[in-house]
This record gives C-alpha cells, sequence and structure tokens, in this order.
C-alpha cells in the first residue's frame, strides 16, 4: 500500500479487514479481496491468485486420533478442527 499511495496520492485508501460476507452495494465499496468460490454476481470478477493452506497438528493429538488420509476425515467428526470462516460460510 505504501508504495501505491506514494505513486497515486490523489486516491483515498481505506482498509477494512474482516471475515464475515461484505455486500459491497450496500456498503459503499469499490472493491474486496475474498477467499472462495463467488455466488453468482453482476460484479465483475477476477481471480487474483491461489490461497494454499495447511493443515497442523501436534505430535500428541496425531496419536491420539490418528493422522487424516483424505479432507473427508477433517469433517468425519472424528477430528476436532479449527477453522477460520465467517458465519454462513459454504466451505468446510
Amino acid at each position: 500500500m505504501p508504495v501505491f499511495l506514494e505513486e497515486y496520492p490523489e486516491i483515498d485508501v481505506r482498509l477494512r479487514l474482516t471475515d464475515r460476507f461484505v455486500d459491497l452495494t450496500t456498503e459503499g465499496l469499490d472493491l474486496a479481496f475474498f477467499f472462495g468460490q463467488p455466488e453468482d454476481s453482476t460484479l465483475r470478477i477476477r481471480k487474483i491468485a491461489d490461497c494454499q493452506r495447511v493443515l497442523c497438528a501436534a505430535p500428541d493429538y496425531v496419536q491420539r486420533k490418528g493422522m487424516t488420509q483424505t479432507g473427508a476425515d477433517l469433517i468425519s467428526g472424528k477430528h476436532e478442527c479449527l477453522n477460520l470462516r465467517f458465519p454462513g460460510a459454504t466451505e468446510f
């Protein structure tokens, strides 16, 4: 941002970080970045990058619960997962 603002000082940038759904129209926003597959929309959308995720577990946890073999293992109820997502998110 500092480089962008230095090159374009006439642009006023306000950065808001949130993990909830954002409605650009009703909230008066010009631009938003988000993770996941967007719902059908009349907005102009462009993929910028893939976002890799990392699965981590303590050795003691793996000893007690076992190592996951597939993504389905994580949602089977056998594992205790912490997820970063907003209410109503379509991701597991």
